[in-house]
């Protein structure tokens, strides 16, 4: 039988043991963003080309703060809430540590659809820096070790969009007339086309060399890491080492980069109208058209001391069809 917790004092004493997250009501900053940005267009013939700048700021936001940290080679015992109440489990407060940022170079080249195409393009070379909602250092002194490339930053991303009309059927250049018309015109290509650049990750160490609960470890970076392109070994493994016990290792947080992603979509539709109220559209799709792996840096590949260290084995689950191998979709819709 389970003893019900006496609620007549109107509070709840929490065990040393269990983890706790709550809010520091005494030093709590409310944060807010601040985005901006600057834009030229120009239009020439049929195209419209922009470029512009686009800021945002993420004033103070909010960070799990362990309140429970040791320092460097304190173990349990120098917790700092273990030497003053006993209690010794993970105890993290909402708070902040500084201010996220991105900034970015966005532009595009737009073409109308006119003479049977259209085609839009764009590229962006942008950089997101700040802190993990939960760091990794717990150290105060050693609270600026968080702060690098955001999980999701990337740094180039190239786009395209294209739509074309079959040069087949009645005005077109070919199958004018007859059957030829009625069978191969009408038809569209389109196509979506993403290329960008691996996002960031941290090579990690036992924590063991810290001896600093609830902080996690860096490797050392002794020279600077060369990017092989190998999945099985993205980075040559001689510029990483286990760190020295004492302090952190030297590889900063978000240091280095996984796989990107190079991607083809295809598409094939045609409108077939079926009297004056009636349409019939048929459409035939083609997602990751090339059947190319799209690989990810997992995180359990990121500590020097794993026998899988660099490996860059993982599917990334780009979020259509499961693991994102090639895949054929067709569709029949009736409107009216």
């Amino acid at each position: 039988m389970v003893t019900p917790p006496d609620v007549s004092a109107g509070t709840l004493p929490v065990p040393g043991t269990a983890a706790l997250n709550t809010y520091d009501n005494a030093n709590y900053v409310r944060g807010y963003i601040q985005t901006w940005n600057f834009t030229v267009e120009q239009r020439v013939k049929t195209w419209i080309a922009s470029a512009g700048y686009v800021g945002t700021r993420a004033v103070d936001p909010q960070n799990n703060i362990q309140m429970n940290w040791s320092p460097i080679g304190g173990g349990t015992a120098g917790e700092i809430l273990n030497q003053l109440t006993g209690r010794t489990a993970s105890t993290q407060l909402l708070g902040t540590l500084g201010s996220n940022t991105y900034d970015a170079l966005q532009t595009r080249a737009q073409r109308r659809f006119s003479g049977g195409y259209q085609v839009q393009l764009a590229y962006t070379f942008g950089k997101a820096l700040g802190y993990a909602a939960t760091p990794a250092v717990s150290i105060p002194q050693y609270y600026r070790l968080n702060r690098g490339p955001q999980s999701l930053d990337v740094t180039q991303n190239f786009e395209a969009t294209g739509i074309v009309e079959l040069p087949f059927g009645r005005g077109k250049r070919w199958a004018q007339s007859g059957i030829a018309a009625k069978t191969a015109g009408g038809w569209q290509l389109s196509t979506v086309f993403s290329a960008y650049s691996g996002r960031p990750f941290t090579a990690t160490a036992s924590t063991a060399t810290l001896n600093s609960p609830n902080s996690s470890q860096f490797a050392d970076c002794i020279s600077a890491p060369h990017q092989t392109g190998n999945i099985f070994q993205w980075y040559d493994k001689s510029a990483f080492a286990v760190p020295a016990s004492g302090r952190f290792g030297t590889c900063g947080t978000g240091s280095l980069r996984g796989p990107g992603l190079v991607n083809v979509d295809l598409g094939l539709d045609r409108k077939f109208p079926i009297r004056e109220r009636f349409e019939l559209r048929f459409r035939a799709e083609m997602f990751n058209a090339a059947n190319t792996p799209h690989h990810v840096m997992p995180g359990g590949n990121a500590s020097v001391s794993s026998g899988t260290f660099l490996q860059a084995t993982d599917i990334a689950n780009t979020g259509r069809e499961g693991i994102d191998e090639r895949a054929v979709r067709f569709t029949l819709r009736l409107g009216w």
